[in-house]
């Protein structure tokens, strides 16, 4: 009985081990793409124009469904909108930096993630089949900005890009991805 707990002890510190290994490589990347990603003068512009204001009023379809997200649904808790590009999204680049995006956001805001594909609707479908998201599971919502309304509304001129959205419906970070989501 003995030697069997000191082998799952080992297999458990083992497993706590490679977990910190793939944190740490996680990690590393996002501050790597911090590095290469920079704010452009008119993100600095939209950003002085987003920050702290109320949400526009909008409503988006939400793919894999015929529910509509609107900016009402967005009040009583802090949610992040993460605006894509799903062909740059499914680049080999793209979709290494933005899989770690994902999975720090997720982590910060579980079942409050909605991604926001600007593109063609089979575009966006063919980026959700990538990625593994659909409406059945409900991990995250993606919302359809085929003509870049939403983006517009919201002052996103590059993507990757987040916006986090607090309780109240104002905008509370806005940036690339990486720096909006860093709190």
């Amino acid at each position: 009985m003995s030697s069997m707990l000191q082998v799952s002890y080992f297999l458990l510190c083992a497993l706590i081990v490679a977990q910190w290994a793939l944190l740490h490589e996680l990690v590393r990347e996002v501050a790597e793409i911090r590095r290469k990603v920079g704010r452009s003068g008119v993100e600095e512009q939209a950003l002085s124009k987003t920050l702290g204001e109320r949400v526009p009023s909008f409503s988006a379809p939400v793919l894999g469904s015929c529910d509509t997200l609107t900016d009402r649904n967005l009040l009583g808790k802090r949610t992040s909108l993460l605006f894509v590009d799903p062909v740059d999204a499914t680049s080999d680049s793209g979709s290494r930096h933005l899989t770690s995006i994902l999975h720090l956001l997720w982590h910060q805001f579980e079942k409050s993630l909605c991604v926001v594909c600007r593109g063609p609707r089979a575009v966006c479908e063919r980026f959700c089949s990538y990625y593994g998201m659909n409406h059945e599971d409900g991990a995250v919502r993606v919302l359809l900005d085929e003509h870049g309304t939403l983006s517009q509304l919201l002052h996103v001129t590059s993507l990757p890009a987040a916006v986090v959205v607090s309780e109240d419906g104002s905008v509370s970070k806005f940036g690339t991805a990486t720096r909006a989501e860093a709190a």
